[in-house]
């Protein structure tokens, strides 16, 4: 096996001539099930020596974008059918780019239109290998299949929303996908409406911050993708938690030297292993911990972290 330092010219013009490539992803858990999926169409782009996306159509399952957001480890393998024999490995992080993210509209552009598309997957490449491929069997290509593009065809966009978020909100490990779409969200007819008022479906909290862009990666290292819109505004998201960071220039949090003392929190997130989380940010030396895991009379296990901008987040664990 030969290990590249980037994607080269030669390997990127071979990629584009294969017809069909494979992604393998895996949670975090180690009794979780790890997933393979062949993929196939005009569905891959190298971008850059070490950046590429593909993009993701419509199925019944979704356990790269589950993983995706929980870890982003992903391989993507091509290999030979026809022709000499070879074997390319990409590996990097993988980013889920659905339709709120503002690269989503760069990326429909990079592809054919296509009406199942529901997000793109973005990959910063960390190695690349390519191998001999000897024992990979001979095929010929004879055409791609065009019954998911028919199926896609067939629904409105508002049916095909409905069925992602029946069918794409979890992962068989239960780790959350693709999240519910801003019309299906706020979906419910103008009878309720009229009947029952406007419903309420989530709420976000909002941390206001000196300089955005340093405060971000703080919490890029405990977890969270952030989303920056410069100069200053962030979507901060882990699963399917979301904070938002708002800029003001020359802002700091007031102090108030008894918040602690009096219980005082800035947002209470939940989480299905309070332990675990406590390991993972209490491993980082620049994670504040200012009360370890503890059982509440309430039943809650929590654990507090202050983060640099003075804002106490508590986790906690049902019971």
């Amino acid at each position: 096996m030969s290990k590249r330092h980037e994607i080269t010219p030669d390997i990127s013009t071979w990629i584009r001539e294969q017809s069909v490539f494979f992604v393998a992803t895996a949670p975090r858990a180690l009794d979780g099930h790890i997933n393979v999926s062949p993929k196939g169409g005009d569905s891959f782009r190298v971008l850059g020596p070490l950046e590429v996306v593909y993009q993701d159509f419509t199925g019944s399952g979704a356990e790269t974008a589950a993983h995706a957001r929980e870890n982003g480890r992903i391989v993507v393998m091509f290999c030979a059918f026809e022709g000499p024999p070879k074997i390319v490995r990409i590996h990097g992080h993988a980013k889920l780019i659905t339709v709120e993210n503002p690269r989503y509209a760069e990326f429909v552009e990079l592809f054919p239109a296509n009406p199942g598309t529901r997000a793109f997957v973005h990959i910063w490449v960390d190695r690349i290998s390519d191998s001999c491929g000897y024992s990979v069997p001979l095929y010929q290509f004879q055409r791609q299949r065009e019954t998911l593009d028919r199926w896609a065809s067939m629904k409105t966009p508002e049916g095909l929303k409905a069925y992602r978020a029946t069918k794409n909100r979890q992962s068989i490990d239960g780790l959350p996908a693709l999240l519910p779409e801003p019309s299906m969200a706020n979906a419910h007819t103008l009878s309720e409406s009229k009947s029952k008022g406007a419903k309420l479906f989530n709420s976000t909290v909002v941390f206001l911050v000196g300089n955005v862009a340093s405060k971000k990666t703080w919490y890029q290292r405990i977890g969270f993708e952030a989303s920056y819109f410069p100069p200053g505004f962030c979507i901060l998201r882990r699963d399917a938690i979301q904070i938002f960071l708002q800029q003001q220039d020359g802002y700091t949090k007031p102090e108030d030297p008894g918040a602690q003392d009096r219980g005082a929190w800035s947002v209470y997130i939940e989480t299905d292993d309070a332990s675990a989380l406590f390991e993972e940010i209490s491993s980082r030396s620049d994670a504040k911990i200012t009360r370890g895991l503890t059982r509440q009379e309430y039943g809650q296990i929590e654990f507090e972290v202050i983060d640099p901008n003075g804002y106490v987040l508590v986790f906690a664990q049902p019971s």
